[in-house]
């Protein structure tokens, strides 16, 4: 499909954020009309020929403009004390205007009895989608690869570490990308396939912090070492960097599950709906290299 082939209009919410961004350019890149949404003004310039509001979930003016002829939407809420409460506003909202179908992004772990503050509250959004008879699709990822470019990538550059208190625990991370693809199978599907589907998305592996660290060494041609720092440090560093007690906490409890071995399942989700492998850690570590030196 060539950009700009299709008329319809999907609306992204969290358009700004690391996977609404790369959703947007997706959809972009296969042709789709996108309205992009954000808590920030002006339109940032990686969202490209999407149109782009400026959306207060608390606002019903900009409701009103966002969800303007739109009848799919990629759902994603701000990760904070009030996910929950936004969430069901932005359900209303979208039910009221006329939305059809929700790819919502939620966490691993929400599928069953919620072992997590984060997959308590992802589980608590998902029941209001449920509720709202609207067709929906839920994405529940595992960390992703990402997180080591936007929470480590300054100290991988500057230090040659990265520090967490993970311990010698393995997770399947995915990569960025491929959840966007799938967000993005969703989104443009015309069988319903997708519809009342739940997807658990991981990578191709579960990885220690010992292994993403030498795989960054041997990709970038530097040292580079992961250090298990305690939760009193990481606690500490995540207070100095200005982040909220709640998202703290909510962190560190996810450390805990990863030491734990409890993030280490590996899904074939994005092979039976890409008809891929997922992207693995060292393609993702080669993409992405010049941003790790």
């Amino acid at each position: 499909m060539n950009p700009g082939t299709n008329p319809e209009l999907i609306l992204v919410t969290g358009a700004t954020g690391t996977v609404g961004r790369e959703v947007v350019q997706q959809l972009l890149a296969r042709g789709f009309q996108v309205r992009a949404s954000g808590r920030t003004q002006p339109k940032p310039v990686f969202l490209g020929a999407a149109d782009y509001i400026g959306f207060d979930f608390d606002d019903q003016q900009t409701a009103r403009l966002a969800f303007k002829s739109v009848r799919r939407m990629f759902m994603l809420t701000p990760l904070d004390e009030r996910m929950v409460a936004v969430g069901w506003r932005l359900v209303q909202q979208a039910k009221a205007y006329g939305v059809e179908h929700i790819v919502r992004l939620s966490a691993m772990g929400a599928g069953g009895l919620p072992s997590t503050e984060l997959a308590r509250v992802h589980r608590a959004v998902e029941e209001s989608i449920e509720a709202s008879d609207l067709r929906y699709t839920f994405l529940r990822p595992n960390a992703f690869m990402q997180n080591y470019l936007t929470a480590f990538g300054e100290a991988i550059r500057l230090r040659r570490l990265f520090a967490m208190p993970q311990g010698c625990g393995a997770v399947s991370v995915v990569d960025v990308r491929d959840v966007a693809a799938v967000a993005v199978a969703a989104l443009t599907d015309t069988e319903t396939r997708h519809h009342g589907q739940c997807y658990e998305l991981t990578g191709p592996e579960a990885l220690a912090n010992d292994d993403i660290a030498e795989i960054l060494s041997e990709v970038t041609h530097r040292s580079i070492r992961y250090v298990n720092a305690s939760e009193r440090e990481a606690r500490e560093s995540m207070l100095n960097q200005g982040m909220p007690k709640w998202l703290v906490e909510v962190l560190l409890e996810l450390y805990r599950v990863s030491r734990d071995g409890m993030a280490a399942r590996v899904s074939s989700a994005i092979q039976d709906v890409l008809g891929r492998a997922p992207i693995g850690f060292r393609q993702f570590a080669t993409d992405y290299a010049e941003h790790f030196c």
